[in-house]
């Protein structure tokens, strides 16, 4: 993403630590995803509504949201560059979404997810760690504050509301079941805590991206 970034935007950093940089905006990522020589990939399982890289995108952004993650900075999304046999021109495909690991709570200690899950009036709660998560994405360059994953997807959303419809549809079909069922998948090695950590995390960030009320 850096690399299609610098070639795009003049004044974006090419040097340091700049995956930290506040030049790092949503609306930069889909222009630079809007350009002829980059197509979607092929996947079987891609909403009809979604008809191009910048719509495929706003679906990781999604997932980003549901999951809490934090990491989506500009070397963790880009395209893969295929150059046509006998000849000088490039195309290139929007890379398959990659490096979730910094989600579902993954810095805390069990300890710490045991307070914020407890229904202790002294002890911290999940919501204001999960309504405080930031991104890596910023609203407009230069900013200071970075966005929540959330509010990265809603901004994605208003500039591609078809697709971003269409993979809301998706969210739909998160229930407590289908949740329960994917964690009773998980290794032994996952704790009780974490366990609860997730579930929690994923349905509360399902009812946030649906506008509809949190049932745990």
């Amino acid at each position: 993403g850096n690399e299609l970034l610098v070639q795009l935007l003049s004044d974006y950093p090419v040097s340091g630590e700049n995956y930290r940089t506040n030049q790092h905006t949503v609306d930069r990522a889909l222009a630079v995803l809007q350009q002829d020589f980059i197509h979607l990939g092929v996947s079987p399982d891609r909403p009809a509504a979604v008809d191009s890289p910048r719509g495929e995108f706003v679906g990781y952004l999604m997932l980003d949201a549901l999951i809490g993650n934090t990491d989506r900075h500009h070397e963790n999304w880009g395209v893969i560059v295929i150059r046509i046999a006998g000849s000088t021109l490039v195309e290139a495909e929007l890379a398959p979404s990659f490096d979730h690991a910094s989600c579902l709570g993954r810095e805390l200690a069990d300890v710490d997810r045991a307070r914020r899950l407890s229904k202790s009036p002294n002890d911290p709660k999940i919501q204001t760690y999960l309504s405080k998560m930031d991104s890596r994405w910023y609203l407009n360059p230069g900013d200071r504050k970075r966005m929540t994953p959330i509010a990265a997807f809603r901004h994605a959303a208003l500039r591609m509301p078809d697709a971003a419809a269409a993979w809301l549809a998706r969210i739909e079909r998160i229930t407590p079941e289908f949740v329960d069922n994917l964690l009773a998948a998980m290794p032994a090695s996952m704790s009780k805590e974490a366990r609860q950590f997730a579930r929690f995390m994923l349905l509360f960030n399902a009812s946030q991206l649906c506008g509809k009320p949190f049932k745990p």
